[in-house]
């Protein structure tokens, strides 16, 4: 059944034949972001974890071209300063595609976790110069995801 005025069988089948091409999108985004590989059986659990995995979609979608605000936005030229710096590490995808977003956002937030996994050992061997760097290198990287990924800047990276 559909709402769409004067349709015909073909029309039918053409839309209908759409709903393919985005599920193999959908698969593929969950493949890449490792998704399809897990399992849960109870109702909250699922629920938690399709909240999860919307939310995350959402946050790389928003990143895409589509998505950006139009080049009339003027950029700072502080920001336009960590945004070069940024984009030099070596593992910086400058394609614009979801997968390349994902890839970026993904370097973005490498520090943050890094530093989270070290920040136990830290209060067992201290040192100094890894506790100041590693929330200046995290607080650099904030800077510069402001800039690049303005639609975002509610999201603390």
């Amino acid at each position: 059944m559909s709402n769409i005025a004067d349709l015909n069988y073909k029309d039918v089948g053409n839309i209908y034949g759409d709903r393919t091409w985005f599920e193999y999108g959908f698969e593929q985004c969950k493949s890449e972001l490792g998704w399809a590989d897990f399992r849960l059986t109870h109702y909250l659990d699922i629920k938690k974890w399709w909240e999860l995995i919307c939310s995350v979609y959402l946050l790389v979608s928003l990143t895409t071209p589509p998505f950006m605000p139009s080049s009339e936005i003027s950029v700072t030229p502080t920001a336009e300063i960590f945004i070069q710096s940024v984009t030099q590490h070596p593992h910086w995808d400058h394609q614009r595609s979801w997968k390349s977003s994902l890839n970026n956002l993904h370097l973005l937030l490498l520090p943050m976790l890094g530093f989270n996994l070290i920040l136990y050992w830290l209060q067992v061997f201290p040192i100094p110069q890894l506790s100041l760097g590693f929330p200046q290198l995290i607080s650099l990287i904030n800077r510069a995801s402001l800039a690049l990924f303005p639609l975002c800047s509610e999201v603390d990276f």
